[in-house]
């Protein structure tokens, strides 16, 4: 027991356990308000931790230059990894916001790793001193990080955690047949009144004038109280948490379990009516559709949220071979396939108890679908080619389902463009079909859909 203790608290090592910490320092308060939280499973994994960093000093004290080269080569992978969240994006998003210049993550992973097994590499002569600094470096600012976890905001509104349970009653009389309702939404699409402020263009209606053509009550100045998806949508499902002001307060993770646990799920269970989730969160007990968005699915997952895993699974397709191709997005390839898939299943349908959610990750970053469109800068005239396509692309999907008519639909943006500060995100574009007027004029904002769909069922 003495012999551990003095290797784990031995400081002129390389310490696993030390490199840990401020991740552990950063990430243990925010995932403990998760459902997925454990004190056994946290307890648990430090355990490990500390048996790999007893074994790896053992093993990395040995002359041979193969164990020297290969915990090098291990340990900046290690770091690139554990902090990829930090680092990689950090460096993604200065390199862009200084040099306009768009360099994808996986690329920047791998120079990181080589250059921080680079600077391991310089200092091997001098291991134990450089060891020693990097270790108390660590140390302080890992103590740096535990007291300002005290001054960060995101612990309040216990009370939209413990929302009471939808009854499923109607707040609205409805007297109109029953039909099973789509909701399409488009992440970032951003109002056009709002753009048509910055971009003088014939075709910035197109697709509104189209939709009120075909019988489409639209609102094109449609307000968002969140500007974040999981915020906006944790809102939605849960008939507007966002009224009082204060609710993007609470963790990412805490928005991720209250949709885990939304009230819009269980009423509609509560109705019998299903639903269909073609989204990248969970809704209830209606599983995602594919795996594009950090939400974790058990302890691992939280232990590892802040990361690199989430973006390399999100990255690679969920770990497939073929996403660790340079021209594979993983967000056209999902686009892609909804498209595809949304008209047969629209025709097909016979149930009017049915609740279909599609999620399009478009007109968001990045700005990629297939070989029709691929621009690497994020900017506000690119944004606007990519919105004016993505109306494209949906006109043509409504244009494809044969029975339409079945359906009530609704078509709307989480959020608007968040990348110019001229232009407000919190303003998106709202269209409805085959609900009646008095029950579309109630609706004032993106979180208040959740309420209209619970209502005309």
């Amino acid at each position: 027991m003495k012999s551990v203790l003095k290797s784990v608290t031995d400081l002129k090592k390389e310490s696993l356990l030390v490199l840990f910490l401020p991740y552990l320092a950063y990430s243990i308060p925010r995932i403990y308000y998760s459902a997925f939280f454990s004190y056994y499973m946290l307890a648990l994994y430090l355990f490990i931790i500390i048996v790999f960093d007893v074994v790896y000093k053992k093993i990395n004290s040995g002359p041979s230059l193969w164990i020297k080269t290969g915990s090098i080569l291990f340990v900046s992978g290690f770091i690139v990894f554990l902090y990829s969240n930090f680092l990689v994006l950090q460096v993604r998003d200065r390199l862009y916001e200084s040099f306009k210049l768009e360099v994808r993550g996986r690329y920047l992973f791998i120079i990181l790793f080589l250059l921080i097994a680079g600077i391991k590499l310089l200092f091997i002569r001098k291991k134990s001193v450089f060891d020693l600094f990097v270790n108390r470096t660590l140390l302080l600012f890992t103590l740096f990080i535990i007291v300002s976890n005290f001054f960060r905001p995101g612990v309040g509104l216990t009370a939209a955690v413990n929302q009471p349970q939808a009854t499923g009653k109607r707040e609205l009389p409805i007297t109109h047949p029953q039909k099973p309702v789509l909701l399409i939404l488009l992440d970032g699409y951003h109002s056009p009144d709002e753009l048509g402020k910055y971009a003088s263009d014939t075709d910035l209606y197109s697709f509104s004038n189209y939709l009120t053509s075909n019988g489409w009550q639209t609102k094109s100045r449609f307000y968002s109280y969140e500007t974040s998806t999981v915020y906006s949508l944790s809102s939605l499902y849960n008939f507007n948490l966002s009224e009082k002001g204060n609710f993007s307060d609470i963790t990412e993770l805490r928005a991720i379990d209250l949709l885990d646990r939304a009230r819009f799920a269980d009423s509609l269970e509560k109705k019998q009516v299903k639903m269909v989730n073609f989204s990248f969160f969970n809704i209830g007990k209606n599983k995602l559709y594919t795996y594009m968005y950090p939400e974790p699915d058990g302890f691992f997952d939280l232990f590892f949220y802040y990361s690199g895993l989430s973006n390399i699974k999100i990255g690679t397709g969920d770990m497939d071979l073929k996403g660790l191709g340079s021209d594979f997005y993983s967000t056209s390839v999902y686009n892609e396939g909804l498209l595809k898939k949304l008209p047969a299943l629209l025709d097909s349908a016979t149930n009017n108890n049915l609740y279909i959610y599609a999620h399009f990750w478009m007109p968001h970053a990045p700005i990629n679908f297939s070989n029709e469109i691929n621009l690497r800068d994020y900017s506000t005239a690119n944004y606007y080619k990519y919105w004016k396509f993505t109306g494209d692309k949906i006109k043509n999907l409504l244009a494809s389902v044969k029975q339409l008519d079945r359906y009530r639909v609704i078509i709307t943006g989480d959020h608007g463009f968040r990348e110019d500060t001229r232009i407000d995100p919190h303003f998106t574009f709202a269209a409805f079909y085959g609900f009646d007027s008095a029950s579309v004029k109630k609706v004032n904002c993106v979180q208040d859909l959740g309420k209209l769909v619970n209502d005309y069922f």
